[in-house]
């Protein structure tokens, strides 16, 4: 073992300080247990960072939690009612827009068993 550990010590002595580098980043990929940070192509990767909440919803969250099943909006233009129906889309929360006179009504529609 001893041997092993004066090789890899040579090894390391004599690369660059680039190639030590990238091999310390290797190694640490192998290992994360070993790094509290690592830096990847420029990115820097952190261990142990808590996630954050969003601190302010927006107005389209306000508006989907105040609405059941069943309930409408009616909303000024096509623009609006699809960012409304592509938020709920993505929270798997079904809708339905139709056309009216004054603009388009978007209904929060029943969950699918």
């Amino acid at each position: 073992m001893g041997r092993v550990s004066d090789l890899y010590i040579d090894m390391l002595e004599n690369m660059s300080e680039e190639e030590r580098f990238e091999h310390e980043q290797k190694e640490a990929l192998n290992d994360p247990e070993r790094y509290e940070e690592l830096i990847v192509d420029g990115y820097k990767i952190e261990k142990s960072i808590p996630i954050g909440g969003y601190k302010k919803r927006s107005r389209w969250w306000k508006l989907i939690d105040a609405m059941s099943e069943g309930d409408s909006v009616l909303l000024k233009d096509l623009k609006e009612a699809e960012k409304l129906r592509s938020l709920m889309k993505a929270n798997e929360i079904p809708a339905a827009i139709r056309q009216e006179e004054n603009g388009y009504r978007l209904w929060r529609k029943r969950k699918k068993e």
